[in-house]
C-alpha cells in the first residue's frame, strides 16, 4: 500500500495547531485586520479545580498614548462574516442539548417551587421609569468595522459625556445630545491591529477619569486605557496586562478609591481548554497619574470558578469586592445549575501586600435560560448561560443580576428571566442576603440585564422578546421603600421591528449613573435591538433615564435680570413635578447683600408643574440669587444673576430724568434739520451773487 508522508504530516500540524487558530483567529473575537468576526460563547467548563487565591506582584507598562479627537472615522465594513457556537466543555453540543432541555413543553426548573418570581407591577404606586433622551448608539453596519455579531454594547457617563462602546467601535455624545465623536475604530483607540474583542468602559466619578479595556487576543493581552481628564474626546494613556500563554476571555472592570480590578476568563491559547479566572489588582493612582509604570497584583488562574466579576463601586470604600455564581459542581454541569455566590474582598493596594478574603451566601437555585422566542421565525435568540453579568454596589448594597430559567406567574412554560440578588456588605464584614428574586413576564423572555444605583434607586436595562414582540430594549427598577423581591412597571426604551438570525445576541447590555444627576437625567442605559436580521446590521441604543422616586426639578427664565435702582427686576420660576405631587416651598438667598428679593407665591402646589415670580430691587452692583425649592427631604435650587445699574447709565445709554431731557433727544436733530435749510438757503443765494458777478466782468479782466 502507498503512503504519502508528506500529506500525513501536513495533516498531523492542521489537528496540533487547529485549537490555536480557533482561540486566536475566530474563537475569541473579531478580527479587526480583514473584517472577519467571531465571539467567545459561553464558557469552556473547567475539568477541575485548584482553588489557588495567592496573589504575585506584577508591572503593567505604559505603551501609549492616544488622543480621541485624531482618531479618524471607520471605513466602510467588510462583507466577511462569522459567527460561532457556543463553547463548552463537553463541546457546543452539550451545552445545545442542555438549553434545549429547558425548552421542553412540561420543563420546570430546579427549586422552582421554592424561589420568588415577580413581575413589574407590584409596587403601591406601580410606579415607571421616564426614559427622556434616546440616541442611536454604534450600530454593526458601515462605519463599523466589524462585520461582527454579537455587539457587546455598553456604556457610561460622565459630567458632560455618554461614552458607548460596541464590537468593535465606539461613539461619543454629549449629555444634551449632540455627537462630538461620530463612530470611531477600537483599533485606533487601542492602538491594536489583530484580534480583539469584549470592549468595557466606565467612568470614575471619584478621581474624574474614564477607564476602559479589551482583549487584544493575537498576543493574550488585556489592553486598558486611561483617560487624563473627565474629557472622554481628549488623550487616553494605554498600558497592557498578560494572560501568559492563555486568552483572557471576556474581561470585566471595576474601580474602588483606590484599586482598578480586571477578571477574565482564561483558555489555553494552543489547545483552547478552559484554564481558569484570573484577576489583575492594579494601582489606581498610578494609573490616574499616567505613570510609566503601574504596579500590580495577580491571581493564578483558579479553575474552580466561572466567571468572576469586579464589583462596580459608585461610593466610597477602600475595600474591592468581586463576586461569582458559579462554584464548585456548578463549574463541570451542562447548564451551570448554581444555588451560591461568593464574594471576594480585597484589602490594600499593590505594591504593598494584597490580601484576600473570600466568603459565600446561599441563593435560591439558578439554572442557564432556554433560548428564546421571536415573531414569526423558528430560530431562537441566544440567550446564552446564567454567568453574572451586572455587579454594583453602593453605601454597604450589593447588587447582582444575570439571567435565569422560571415559570413566570400565570405561566406554565419556562423562560428566560432575570435574576437579581441584594446583599448587605461592608468593609471586611460578613455578606448579609436580603433579596433574591426572578423578574418575569408571562409568555415573554427576557435577557441580557444590567444594573446601576443612584441614593439607593436602582435602575435596569434588558432586552425582551417574545411570539409577537421582536427582540427590544426596556428598563425597570425599584426605590428604598419598594416592597422586598419587586421592581416597578417597565418602561420601553426602543422597538425592535424585525428578527435577530444571527444566532448571537448580546453579550451584554450596560448601565450607568450620571455623575451629576438631575430628576430627568439620573441614569443612562445602552442595549441592543433589531431593525435589521442579517447577522451583522444589529443596533444599538444609549438612552436618558430619569429618576424613579417622585422628584421635581426647578428653572428660571430668564435666568440673568437687569434693573435700575430704584426699580425691580423680575424673573418665572417654574416648577416641574417628575411622579410628584405636593407642595413646595421656595425661599430665596442673595450674596452680596444689597439686594431685596421675594417669591410670590412662596408656596407652590404641583399637580405636573407650578410658577412663582422671583422679584428682585436694590442697590447698584450685582449679585447671584439663589431659589431653593423645598419638599421634605427633597430640595433643589437654581441661580439667577442680577445686576442694578445706575439710573443715570443701563447699558451705556443716557438716561432721560426729566421732561426737558426726554425732548432734548429728539429737539436737537429738528433744530439742526432747520438750521441747515436756513443757512443752505442764504448761502446758496450768495454764491448765485457770486457767480453772476464773475461772469460779467471776466472780459474787462
Amino acid at each position: 500500500m502507498k503512503t504519502y508522508p508528506s500529506l500525513i504530516t501536513l495533516f498531523s500540524l492542521l489537528l496540533l495547531l487547529g485549537p490555536t487558530l480557533w482561540m486566536h483567529g475566530l474563537g475569541n473575537g473579531p478580527i479587526q485586520g480583514d473584517g472577519s468576526s467571531s465571539h467567545s460563547g459561553p464558557l469552556l467548563i473547567p475539568a477541575q479545580s485548584n482553588g489557588q487565591t495567592q496573589l504575585s506582584p506584577g508591572q503593567a507598562k505604559l505603551v501609549g498614548t492616544v488622543n480621541v479627537r485624531n482618531l479618524p472615522e471607520t471605513g466602510p465594513s467588510s462583507s466577511g462574516q462569522s459567527v460561532l457556537p457556543t463553547m463548552h466543555s463537553q463541546g457546543s453540543q452539550a451545552f445545545d442539548q442542555g438549553k434545549n432541555e429547558t425548552l421542553q413543553s412540561g420543563y420546570v426548573p430546579p427549586g422552582e417551587s421554592s424561589k420568588t418570581v415577580t413581575t413589574g407591577s407590584v409596587t403601591p404606586q406601580t410606579l415607571s421609569a421616564s426614559v427622556n433622551l434616546v440616541l442611536e448608539g454604534a450600530s454593526g453596519g458601515s462605519p463599523n468595522p466589524c462585520a461582527c455579531t454579537p455587539p457587546d454594547p455598553n456604556n457610561a457617563v460622565g459630567p458632560n459625556h455618554v461614552f458607548e462602546m460596541v464590537n468593535l467601535a465606539g461613539i461619543i455624545y454629549l449629555k444634551n445630545g449632540t455627537v462630538v465623536e461620530s463612530t470611531f475604530p477600537l483599533s485606533g483607540f487601542f492602538a491594536l491591529s489583530g484580534s480583539m474583542s469584549d470592549p468595557q468602559v466606565l467612568y470614575d466619578a471619584i478621581s474624574g477619569r474614564w477607564f476602559a479595556s479589551i482583549i487584544d487576543v493575537s498576543n493574550d493581552n488585556i489592553q486598558i486605557a486611561v483617560s487624563n481628564s473627565t474629557d472622554p474626546t481628549g488623550i487616553f494613556n494605554l498600558y497592557s496586562v498578560s494572560a501568559g500563554s492563555n486568552v483572557p476571555d471576556q474581561p470585566y472592570i471595576g474601580t474602588s478609591d483606590d484599586k482598578f480590578a480586571i477578571a477574565a476568563n482564561d483558555f489555553d491559547s494552543f489547545f483552547g481548554t478552559y484554564v481558569g479566572v484570573q484577576y489583575w489588582i492594579m494601582n489606581k493612582a498610578e494609573l490616574v497619574a499616567g505613570a510609566s509604570i503601574v504596579q500590580f497584583a495577580t491571581s493564578t488562574p483558579d479553575s474552580s470558578m466561572v466567571t468572576l466579576r469586579p464589583v462596580r463601586h459608585l461610593t466610597s470604600t477602600s475595600q474591592f469586592y468581586l463576586a461569582t455564581n458559579c462554584i464548585g459542581s456548578c463549574v463541570s454541569n451542562s447548564l451551570t445549575t448554581t444555588s451560591t455566590v461568593e464574594l471576594l474582598t480585597v484589602s490594600n493596594v499593590p505594591p504593598g501586600t494584597v490580601s484576600v478574603a473570600t466568603q459565600t451566601f446561599s441563593i435560591s437555585t439558578s439554572l442557564s435560560p432556554p433560548n428564546a422566542i421571536q415573531p414569526g421565525t423558528r430560530t431562537l435568540l441566544a440567550t446564552n448561560d446564567n454567568r453574572v453579568l451586572s455587579a454594583v454596589w453602593e453605601s454597604n448594597t450589593l447588587w447582582l443580576s444575570w439571567a435565569d430559567a422560571c415559570i413566570p406567574i400565570g405561566d406554565t412554560t419556562t423562560r428566560s428571566c432575570l435574576r437579581l440578588v441584594q446583599a448587605t456588605v461592608s468593609g471586611n464584614g460578613t455578606a448579609s442576603k436580603n433579596q433574591d428574586f426572578d423578574f418575569a413576564s408571562k409568555s415573554e423572555y427576557l435577557f441580557y440585564p444590567a444594573l446601576t444605583l443612584y441614593h439607593g434607586q436602582l435602575a435596569m436595562v434588558y432586552g425582551k422578546s417574545s411570539a409577537t414582540v421582536f427582540p427590544s430594549v426596556f428598563v425597570t427598577g425599584r426605590v428604598p421603600g419598594d416592597p422586598a423581591n419587586s421592581l416597578e412597571t417597565p418602561t420601553l426604551v426602543k422597538t425592535g421591528t424585525t428578527d435577530d438570525l444571527s444566532t448571537r445576541y448580546g453579550d451584554y447590555f450596560g448601565a450607568g449613573t450620571d455623575p451629576s444627576p438631575t430628576a430627568n437625567s439620573t441614569f443612562w442605559v445602552s442595549g441592543e435591538y433589531r431593525t435589521h436580521s442579517a447577522s451583522s446590521n444589529w443596533n444599538t441604543v444609549i438612552a436618558q433615564v430619569g429618576s424613579f422616586a417622585p422628584d421635581f426639578a426647578i428653572s428660571a427664565k430668564p435666568s440673568n435680570i437687569t434693573m435700575v435702582a430704584g426699580s425691580t427686576g423680575n424673573s418665572t420660576i417654574t416648577v416641574t413635578g417628575y411622579k410628584f405631587t405636593g407642595s413646595v416651598s421656595l425661599t430665596p438667598s442673595v450674596i452680596p447683600s444689597g439686594l431685596s428679593c421675594t417669591l410670590n407665591p412662596a408656596t407652590v402646589l404641583l399637580g405636573v408643574s407650578a410658577t412663582s415670580t422671583l422679584t428682585c430691587s436694590g442697590l447698584v452692583g450685582s449679585y447671584n440669587v439663589t431659589v431653593t425649592g423645598t419638599s421634605g427631604s427633597l430640595i433643589h435650587s437654581i441661580s439667577v444673576l442680577a445686576t442694578v445699574q445706575p439710573s443715570s447709565s443701563v447699558g451705556g445709554s443716557i438716561v432721560p430724568v426729566n421732561r426737558l431731557m426726554i425732548l432734548l433727544p429728539y429737539a436737537v436733530p429738528v433744530v439742526a434739520v432747520l438750521m441747515i435749510f436756513v443757512l443752505g438757503s442764504s448761502m446758496s443765494k450768495r454764491f448765485r451773487t457770486k457767480k453772476i458777478t464773475f461772469l460779467v466782468t471776466s472780459p474787462i479782466l
